[in-house]
């Protein structure tokens, strides 16, 4: 994907190195292993922006490549093939799961928060919870795979030589399972240009749960 982008933007592929460092790209950056790395914005860069002081600037893939969406970052539940075929009712029972905590995260966000760092008490502190607030925009309110996307990213992967020519990228993935959804979202989507998010209720219960803590 990087000597894709450097092709493309005629940058010689001998005038850097690519560096395999693992998940924790910014501990990476910050020991001064790598200049720059691959992340997500609502994560790496919010971590290193916190623990570094500094703004962090960075450009997204999918518009550099025009694929017009950030369609290849999205969760995906993987089963396994087999279990998948003999065990339709406990697939359908997780994605049932998957759907109630997916709305009740987007539907109460602070109580969400709260279950979550009392499960994963390293969680609770003032870098997660702007990473928290940074990533719910991005929680999917259907779960639907959607078709356009994988045609996106298969082609995509195709040109980057990481999959056959011939392979069909619809064939892996399914909606048989998800569940619909009941209720229409408090939080908004992502927007062009931001995120299109009121975080000032989750922001005043942070500071006072700060202030508390102090």
């Amino acid at each position: 994907m990087i000597d894709d982008l450097a092709k493309q933007a005629g940058i010689p592929l001998d005038s850097y190195e690519t560096v395999r460092v693992g998940m924790n790209v910014t501990a990476a950056i910050l020991r001064g292993d790598i200049d720059t790395g691959v992340g997500f914005t609502n994560f790496q860069r919010i971590e290193l922006e916190e623990l570094s002081a500094e703004d962090a600037g960075m450009l997204r893939i999918d518009e550099l490549n025009d694929l017009g969406c950030c369609c290849f970052c999205s969760v995906q539940y993987v089963a396994n093939g087999d279990y998948f075929e003999k065990n339709p009712e406990k697939i359908s029972g997780f994605m049932r799961a998957m759907r109630r905590a997916t709305d009740f995260t987007i539907e109460h966000p602070d109580a969400a928060w709260k279950i979550m760092t009392r499960a994963n008490p390293r969680l609770d502190n003032n870098l997660y919870a702007k990473i928290y607030q940074r990533t719910l925009p991005y929680f999917s309110r259907d779960l639907l795979n959607v078709d356009r996307d994988w045609e996106k990213v298969g082609q995509f992967c195709k040109h980057l030589g990481v999959l056959e020519t011939d392979f069909d990228q619809h064939s892996v993935w399914t909606n048989e399972h998800v569940p619909e959804a009941n209720t229409s979202p408090e939080v908004q989507p992502v927007t062009p240009g931001g995120i299109g998010v009121d975080v000032s209720k989750f922001n005043a219960k942070m500071t006072k749960q700060e202030a508390a803590n102090n």
